[in-house]
């Protein structure tokens, strides 16, 4: 066996092993080593799925944060907040023009054919400051007056969440489900989760969805 090759993170935690050369032969076509390529997605049931996307390019050029990022039920709510934390979407810091107070309107959609559109209800959250300055929906009077919602932008996503959750649960036997994602009710059966997406950060502009993944044997 090959000797691995030595990472010193420079701290006082000890030291990682990168791996050595690999002399694989398997399914994916991929070996770990290779950068260049991305390991395929799914389990293997019903195949191995190419990635989609080049995440190296996806990102905003005037943003550390975005993206989309796509999670099941959160067990809790600090959990959630922590990943919106991370995003830049919730913060502690309540200035006027900051996400996280009160100054947003809402826009819902629900599918009506889920598999096709990829989702089952979703919801465009704008902040006040990207309705006046992004699209142009309020003027200077409509911002400086803007009505206070009764709950902050984050604990909107938050309720939103928990609205699809009473809804569809968080198992896998939800009737209401089954069947709008390709599940066969059998070896593959459809569960709830979400997609969330940073539409502008600047202007603070966020997607929510619910979806479904499906439960294999």
């Amino acid at each position: 066996m090959v000797d691995p090759v030595i990472l010193s993170l420079g701290g006082t935690d000890g030291e990682v092993r990168l791996s050595p050369p690999l002399f694989l032969n398997n399914r994916t076509n991929t070996s770990p080593a290779d950068l260049s390529q991305f390991t395929p997605q799914g389990n293997g049931v019903y195949g191995l799925q190419g990635g989609l996307v080049d995440p190296f390019h996806m990102g905003e050029i005037m943003e550390a944060a975005g993206g989309v990022v796509f999670f099941g039920p959160p067990k809790h709510r600090e959990d959630f907040m922590g990943m919106l934390r991370v995003l830049g979407i919730a913060n502690t810091n309540l200035d006027v023009g900051d996400a996280h107070n009160c100054h947003y309107w809402a826009f819902v959609k629900d599918s009506e054919q889920p598999g096709e559109d990829g989702y089952l209800r979703q919801m465009r959250v704008v902040h006040r400051f990207g309705l006046r300055f992004l699209f142009g929906a309020i003027g200077d009077v409509g911002y400086d007056e803007f009505p206070d919602q009764p709950i902050s932008l984050p604990d909107f996503l938050w309720a939103f969440i928990q609205d699809q959750v009473k809804l569809y649960g968080t198992g896998f036997t939800n009737q209401e489900l089954a069947g709008t994602f390709g599940g066969d009710g059998d070896f593959a059966r459809e569960a709830l989760s979400f997609g969330l997406m940073i539409e502008n950060s600047y202007h603070k502009v966020y997607r929510i969805w619910s979806r479904a993944w499906l439960v294999t044997k």
